[in-house]
């Protein structure tokens, strides 16, 4: 398979002001306190359980109630720090500006208090429910959330969270689910569309496409086809990748405000393939989370300049001196370069 290592080239409606969106997180899960802006392709560096994942639950969470959607008080409960007696959460975008606290009250009960300083006003919410039941905001939707279509990449299917209607959509999909054809004749078009700029995705990253024949998937590499069993799982999880980017950039289209976190990114990566979907990823214009763990990949951001956060005791900084060694090789490697 060749990997394309060249820059992805923006066109002129690319290099327009891509969204962003601030979140702001203290004593949520193991942060303290943490301050992330999301903007175009953002690396999150740093252990298991040090937070990473913490800020996509934090924004699921947060999205639903400022869309006037339910939530289980047991997941705001867990959120708060095991140390606190409150943990916060605020969201700002181009969209609006929201802030949720999530308070311990006696018996397990969860008090939240959201605020809306969309206008500059303060306009304040606030409701009480046990640990077991639902928490429904009285007054329905706040506002339009700075994210309302939340695309979590897994190793295998995406989660998607879409709030961008009246009614809140969640499901669980897998490649396969993505790429089968409808059966409803009328849908038969988008769906020949949206194949094809999947396809267009994968070229841009690999000599690699997909063809579905019979309703089973197939990848082409080489002029060559090859089944499931026989394709390598680092091609499978770039196709996914492919399919949700595709996806979300669809949405964005359509008014739509999406974000795209991709968990475990380096899972099921070679350096080299990481490097090629990270330069292609680097050109959105919509917010793209990329968790690693592995210290090449992110050696390889830091020096293509991607944004990066670093997760450790309790913070997300971007202060590489606390990683002497770390930033040491990054120097050798840039040097090199």
């Amino acid at each position: 398979m060749d990997i394309k290592m060249g820059e992805k080239q923006s066109s002129s409606e690319e290099v327009s002001q891509p969204e962003w969106i601030k979140i702001g997180l203290t004593n949520i899960g193991p942060l303290k306190a943490a301050d992330i802006e999301l903007r175009r392709l953002v690396v999150f560096y740093g252990p298991n359980d040090s937070g990473k994942s913490t800020v996509l639950r934090a924004l699921n969470m947060a999205v639903r109630i400022i869309a006037g959607l339910s939530v289980t008080s047991a997941e705001t409960f867990a959120l708060i720090s095991n140390e606190a007696d409150a943990g916060r959460i605020s969201l700002d975008g181009f969209s609006g500006s929201y802030e949720i606290e999530l308070i311990r009250k006696a018996r397990n009960t969860v008090a939240v208090k959201i605020t809306d300083k969309t206008h500059g006003g303060a306009k304040t919410v606030s409701y009480e429910a046990a640990t077991s039941s639902l928490i429904i905001p009285s007054r329905g939707r706040l506002g339009r959330p700075p994210v309302n279509v939340l695309i979590s990449v897994g190793l295998s299917d995406l989660n998607i969270t879409d709030v961008s209607g009246e009614v809140m959509r969640i499901k669980t999909v897998s490649l396969n689910d993505l790429m089968t054809p409808p059966k409803d004749s009328t849908s038969i078009n988008e769906y020949i569309e949206y194949i094809k700029e999947v396809n267009e995705v994968m070229s841009e990253i690999a000599d690699a496409e997909i063809a579905v024949v019979d309703r089973k998937l197939y990848w082409k590499s080489a002029n060559m086809y090859f089944d499931r069993t026989n394709t390598s799982s680092s091609v499978q999880r770039m196709s996914l990748i492919a399919a949700a980017y595709t996806l979300a950039n669809k949405m964005k289209k359509r008014g739509a405000l999406p974000l795209l976190y991709i968990e475990n990114f380096d899972a099921a990566f070679h350096i080299n393939l990481a490097k090629a979907v990270l330069n292609f990823l680097s050109g959105t214009k919509f917010p793209i989370v990329v968790e690693i763990h592995n210290d090449l990949i992110f050696r390889a951001a830091v020096l293509k300049q991607f944004n990066y956060y670093i997760f450790d005791n309790g913070a997300a900084t971007k202060n590489l001196d606390m990683f002497e060694k770390l930033w040491r090789e990054v120097q050798t490697m840039a040097d090199l370069t």
